[in-house]
Order: structure tokens, then C-alpha cells, then sequence
């Protein structure tokens, strides 16, 4: 069986490009989706510029509203965003659910939401509604969402306060 491929914009090469990839596989703890929408932001464009180091490689992008392929909390085809930093979920802030000192940031960190799917931490996602415009969610869950959300303070990355 041929191995399943997609398109993502990747940081390679000292600049952005658009590559083949393999389509990702979702390890324990993870949501796979089929990326619908992706906002940019000037986190990316920092990021694919160099002045925001990134893997060589890394996919690009947080802002999203994407489809569920699978997860333990969402059923398929359930339209969700995510919010973009992700906690480590195992140092003693996490524990004592206050700000993570580990937490990793999508499209920086880890491979980001500038690609057909993605996986990423089923914690992190959050159901959107059919009727409200895709635009809309993509660019609350991003950069926003930390400015106006308090109950995932402990999620929040401390590089993210400089960009």
C-alpha cells in the first residue's frame, strides 16, 4: 500500500516552501484532522522569515478551523479550532494547572496547521459552530485566544508574550 502523502508550507532552506509530506499519524493523546482553514499571522511570517527560529522542516501556522478525522473526544467530521500552545501536561505547574513552563507552541515547536492535516493534543481543540464563518475561528483560536482566555492560562507559552 502506497504511503498516503500531503502538501504543507514548511520552513527549509532559509525560507518558506511548499513540500511534500507524509500525512501525518496521530500518536496516544492526539487528534487527527483535515485542516479547512488557516489564518496567518505575524508569528508566521516571522517564523517562515527567520526572526522566529524554527526547525528546519517545521510546518507553519496556528490559526485553524479544521475537521475531525479522528479523536477521543470529537466525532468525525466535527468542526473544531485549536488553541495553539500546548502544555507539557506532566511538570508541576501542569499539575497544579497553573502556566506551564514546557509548553510548545503549534507551527513553531511542532508542526503547524499550514498543511492538508494535522495532529495535534486532543486537550487543545475546540468545537466550533457549522454557522459561523470559518475566518472567524481561525483567528480567534490563534494570537487572540491567549489575550481573552484565562481558563487555559496554564497552556500558555512563555515565549508568546515576545512575539
Amino acid at each position: 500500500m502506497a504511503e498516503t502523502t500531503m502538501m504543507a508550507l514548511c520552513r527549509a532552506r532559509g525560507e518558506a516552501r511548499l513540500e511534500r509530506r507524509s500525512a501525518p499519524k496521530p500518536a496516544r493523546g492526539e487528534a487527527h484532522v483535515r485542516v479547512l482553514l488557516a489564518g496567518v499571522c505575524r508569528t508566521d511570517l516571522y517564523a517562515a522569515n527567520g526572526v522566529l527560529p524554527v526547525a528546519e522542516g517545521r510546518v507553519l501556522g496556528h490559526e485553524l478551523v479544521a475537521e475531525v478525522i479522528t479523536s477521543s473526544r470529537f466525532a468525525a467530521g466535527t468542526r473544531v479550532t485549536a488553541y495553539p500552545w500546548i502544555a507539557c501536561g506532566s511538570c508541576v505547574e501542569c499539575a497544579a494547572k497553573t502556566e506551564c513552563t514546557s509548553t510548545r507552541v503549534l507551527g513553531v515547536d511542532v508542526d503547524g496547521a499550514f498543511a492538508e492535516e494535522l495532529c495535534i493534543d486532543d486537550a487543545c481543540l475546540h468545537e466550533v459552530s457549522r454557522g459561523t464563518a470559518r475566518a472567524h475561528h481561525a483567528r480567534s483560536a490563534g494570537c487572540g485566544a491567549r489575550r481573552r482566555s484565562h481558563r487555559h492560562a496554564h497552556h500558555a507559552h512563555p515565549r508568546a508574550r515576545r512575539l
